[in-house]
């Protein structure tokens, strides 16, 4: 059942699921909804169906990163990560990969400009909120990393 129409608290116009009219009117009833508070509403002239403020989809950003030589890092490009994602290490990596802030080393965390090991097939996940740039990988030269964020 479909509510196309309210004149009153209590009488509704009924159509079918794809919203043609039915010419069928529904009375003495109480059509109720939960706000975004979780409370009960009732639904009539003075509170309408109430919409979805929710986001539209995001913008996917995707690719590989590539070393071009042993022990430099490389930046991934820029763009905002609005609900999280993840970069990975490419499953056919010969050597181990390092995840970290600019200047990141072949190096493990705590070791100064050290970062997160990733081992061929791992992946970390990146958070929403923050710029796909913020991350820099450094390893093996011929290896890569996926990314896939939006």
């Amino acid at each position: 059942m479909t509510i196309i129409n309210t004149t009153s608290q209590s009488e509704f116009e009924i159509a079918t699921a794809t919203g043609t009219p039915t010419g069928k009117t529904v009375t003495g009833v109480q059509l109720m909804a939960l706000d975004v508070n979780g409370s009960p509403q009732a639904l009539g002239i003075a509170n309408p169906v109430p919409t979805s403020s929710a986001p539209g989809p995001a913008t996917v950003i995707s690719g590989q990163l590539g070393i071009g030589t042993n022990g430099t890092a490389v930046n991934f490009p820029s763009g905002t990560i609005t609900q999280g994602g993840f970069i990975r290490a490419n499953i056919g990596n010969v050597g181990v990969g390092f995840i970290g802030n600019a200047g990141v080393t072949n190096a493990v965390y705590p070791t100064a400009g050290g970062g997160y090991r990733l081992n061929p097939g791992d992946a970390i996940s990146v958070i929403a909120g923050t710029n796909l740039n913020n991350n820099w990988v450094n390893g093996t030269a011929g290896d890569s990393f996926d990314y896939y964020v939006n």
